[in-house]
């Protein structure tokens, strides 16, 4: 048994727990899920602040603005 709410959880563990709690989902959900992935989050803004006219960017520049947080991420390790 492992308590899942204990953090940090082993890598293995917490991929398996992820990857389990999206098959549970059915195939509406899953499509929702994947299509809040191009929904600007609260760090696009941080990351790129543009002022409050030009918002609307942030919808077409979202995959530009996560693989750049991704990219830096990755080089901070």
């Amino acid at each position: 048994m492992i308590d899942l709410h204990v953090e940090p959880l082993p890598e293995n563990i917490a991929h398996y727990h992820k990857n389990h709690l999206f098959l549970l989902m059915t195939f509406k959900q899953k499509v929702l899920f994947i299509l809040s992935f191009l929904f600007p989050y609260p760090e696009d803004a941080q990351f790129f602040p543009l002022p409050k006219s030009f918002h609307f960017m942030y919808f077409p520049l979202r995959p530009f603005l996560w693989a750049l947080r991704r990219k830096r991420k990755q080089a901070m390790f």
